[in-house]
């Protein structure tokens, strides 16, 4: 047992110094000196296991004579029969236990001698002398090197060998099916062949016909240039005829201005600055006509060189497709109309009130100086007048603004320079009233540019109604603002005679619109039907 105790820690001592070499790659003197020191501790290990099994021999025969000597005192009362029969067993372990004495020994013999072949070796390690490159740390390395080496090189003549493989049962694949492509491609390319020829043979047709297409496009290039030749001799004949009822045009506005002049030297100075202003007013609308009719003229020739029709009458056509668009611009024109001519008598009814108060005016200093020398009840019956005047003129200041706003509403698509965002009041009213003013003349512009723009497509020149020519001259449709010193003389001269005349509600001159509408929608069917 000690023996295999000793074997078992000399293996132990071997396993571990084969892990501290395997570790540890000191220098080799470091290594020598472990080994040195492993095999001096398994000597005295093997020394000590020698004088062992003699001490363990004679412990045995010990305990064995004791055991034997303990059975005999503790089988005396028995019988002789059974102490023979444990005798024998006891003999029989005995025996067992020198067999494995005998074995033990045997196994130690054999690992002494395996411990001195070892010993053997390590001193031959110790006398031979490793360089650098020859260490077996350095082989191990360089043989992993040449191992790893050797596998890439293994690895990448496989991935070879699968790539010729693929490539050899693709061409494989690709021969069974090479012939039927062949064939079809042959196949194609002689349908190719019986197609271009088809195609050469209508390239052939195909530029005889452009010829022949050449050929009449110069004829009627030339039919075409002789018939514009000869529309623009119509057309200057026809610019003549127009200039000539311009000036016509021209000298009734310059006699229409001297009869306002005259009408409105009587009111003094004040007149004579609004007519001045009229006329400055006129001049530029007048001026601003040509400069429209003229740009007429160069859309117009832009429409024939864009369209190449120099038919007046093809141009015509093609506008009065836009048959509904037609009809919804004549209902606004005659609406704008029917507007336009309201404001005309209701500016009208204001020059004609304004002159009244001029006139009234010393009629009303007299007035007051008679009120005041007949007494008390003359002063009562000048203030209940002058109470109901003031009713009647609330009433209108607010059927006045009722009818402002309701303009502003209306008009408020149409978009001015500096347009007057504030509310309505006493104080921004007539700023309102300007501005309607402005929206409407350009409403009335815009309808007249789009009746002359009409009435130049849709017939000839010469067929220009008289009450069209005066339209083209807005002049007496538009009234000049008066500065506010003149608003300022005539709020001095208006007296309290002024109650004498009531002065129109809304609703009366809502009515008188609308039957001035009425009549102006009456005129323009009889003229149509006249025409």
């Amino acid at each position: 047992e000690g023996e295999g105790e000793g074997e078992k820690r000399l293996r132990l001592q071997l396993a571990m110094g084969g892990q501290g070499l395997a570790k540890t790659l000191g220098t080799h003197e470091e290594e020598v000196a472990e080994l040195q020191r492993r095999f001096n501790a398994l000597a005295e290990q093997r020394k000590a296991s020698s004088e062992n099994p003699a001490l363990l021999f004679t412990k045995d025969l010990n305990l064995g004579s004791f055991s034997a000597s303990r059975l005999r005192n503790s089988l005396a009362p028995q019988s002789k029969e059974e102490t023979e029969a444990e005798l024998k067993r006891l003999d029989a372990q005995i025996i067992d236990l020198r067999k494995r004495h005998d074995k033990l020994h045997d196994s130690n013999s054999r690992k002494r001698r395996q411990a001195e072949q070892l010993s053997n070796k390590l001193k031959a390690l110790q006398l031979q002398k490793f360089t650098g490159d020859e260490s077996p740390q350095t082989q191990l390395a360089r043989a992993e090197e040449d191992l790893v080496a050797q596998a890439q090189r293994y690895d990448e003549a496989h991935r070879c060998r699968l790539t010729y493989e693929q490539i050899i049962s693709r061409l494989k694949r690709e021969r069974v099916n090479y012939p039927a492509e062949l064939q079809t491609i042959e196949e194609k390319l002689a349908q190719k062949e019986s197609e271009y020829e088809q195609l050469l043979l209508l390239s052939h047709d195909a530029h005889m016909s452009k010829q022949a297409a050449k050929q009449e496009l110069s004829k009627f290039e030339a039919i075409i240039a002789e018939e514009r030749r000869s529309r623009e001799g119509e057309l200057q004949q026809r610019r003549k005829v127009l200039q000539s009822k311009q000036q016509k045009v021209d000298e009734l506005d310059k006699s229409e201005k001297e009869r306002r002049a005259g009408r409105l030297e009587a009111p003094g100075k004040s007149g004579t600055e609004s007519a001045r202003a009229s006329a400055e007013t006129t001049l530029k609308l007048i001026e601003l006509e040509r400069h429209k009719i003229a740009a007429y003229e160069a859309a117009f020739s832009q429409i024939k060189d864009a369209t190449g029709v120099a038919d007046v009458n093809e141009v015509i056509q093609k506008f009065t497709t836009q048959e509904e668009t037609h009809q919804s611009l004549l209902a606004m024109k005659s609406d704008a109309e029917g507007r336009i001519e309201e404001l005309r008598e209701a500016n009208a009814r204001e020059q004609a009130e304004v002159e009244r108060l001029q006139h009234a005016l010393g009629e009303a200093e007299q007035a007051k100086g008679q009120a005041a020398a007949r007494g008390p009840n003359d002063s009562r019956d000048a203030t209940e007048k002058e109470r109901q005047r003031w009713k009647r003129l609330w009433r209108t200041q607010v059927n006045v603004k009722a009818a402002v706003q309701h303009l502003m509403d209306t008009l408020a698509p149409v978009k001015v320079d500096d347009e007057n965002t504030a509310p309505l009041s006493d104080e921004t009213l007539l700023d309102h009233l300007r501005q309607i003013e402005t929206k409407l003349s350009i409403v009335a512009a815009a309808f007249l540019e789009e009746s002359e723009h009409h009435a130049e497509l849709l017939g000839p020149v010469e067929a220009v109604p008289p009450e069209a020519a005066r339209r083209m001259t807005p002049s007496s449709g538009f009234r000049v603002a008066p500065s506010h010193d003149d608003e300022a003389e005539e709020d001095e001269r208006s007296g309290p005679d002024d109650d004498e005349e009531d002065v129109p509600d809304r609703y009366q001159l809502k009515e008188s619109a609308l039957a001035l509408v009425g009549r102006s929608t009456k005129r323009g069917k009889k003229k149509k039907a006249t025409e």
